[in-house]
């Protein structure tokens, strides 16, 4: 594994972490990518042989889809259809940022990728480097974060090392991720939102921004 450090004012540094990114990515590389929640566990979802090193280094269920990460709200749409109007309002609102819809896939994603279901998860990430890295690409990523299933939150590069270090090729490593907790998950494939994890984002914020009641938890 290699590490590469960048601090937010040295452009040189950023600029090689970038490249160095995008290169190990687009050669079928598994990478650690800071965001703006916590470090992702990455890879370009038209590599399957790459994004299944992401489910065996994480130890995810195959059956199981990875959130994926993209570049801007525009991109959100090509990747997704059928927007309802509810999606469009939230994605204004909170992206870039902690926001996460399930949405229904469009056809330019991979059909070996998630056949076992016809939604993906998708967010845009509140970090200029993360979308430079998805832009140069010229295709989403892998957004689930850099951790074992079940251990804790990756919020910094030291722990990504500890956690699965030996396993990945890249860490960005740009210092603790400013939100410390994982997005807010929320399912707008239906007639109604549905919050599947509140997390940074809270219930109260999305129902003001919708002007609506959202269900109480199950």
């Amino acid at each position: 594994m290699e590490k590469i450090v960048v601090h937010k004012d040295e452009p040189i540094e950023i600029e090689y972490g970038i490249s160095k990114a995008v290169s190990s990515l687009d050669n079928g590389g598994v990478v650690s990518l800071p965001t703006d929640t916590l470090y992702a566990l990455s890879a370009s979802i038209l590599n399957q042989k790459a994004v299944n090193r992401v489910f065996k280094i994480k130890g995810r269920d195959p059956s199981k889809p990875l959130p994926i990460l993209t570049h801007s709200k525009t991109d959100v749409r090509k990747w997704s259809k059928n927007l309802s109007q509810d999606a469009l309002t939230l994605l204004d609102a909170f992206s870039p940022g902690p926001l996460t819809l399930v949405v229904e896939k469009s056809n330019f994603v991979p059909s070996t990728l998630f056949e076992s279901t016809k939604t993906i998860a998708i967010r845009v990430p509140d970090s200029k480097l993360t979308q430079e890295i998805i832009s140069r690409l010229g295709s989403p990523i892998t957004g689930t974060s850099a951790n074992k299933s079940g251990t804790f939150d990756p919020v910094s590069a030291q722990y990504v090392i500890e956690s699965i270090g030996p396993d990945i090729d890249l860490i960005i490593d740009a210092g603790k991720t400013v939100g410390g907790t994982g997005s807010t998950i929320i399912d707008v494939t239906g007639n109604n939102i549905r919050v599947l994890r509140e997390g940074m984002i809270s219930n109260d914020h999305i129902e003001k921004v919708c002007n609506i009641k959202l269900p109480p938890p199950k």
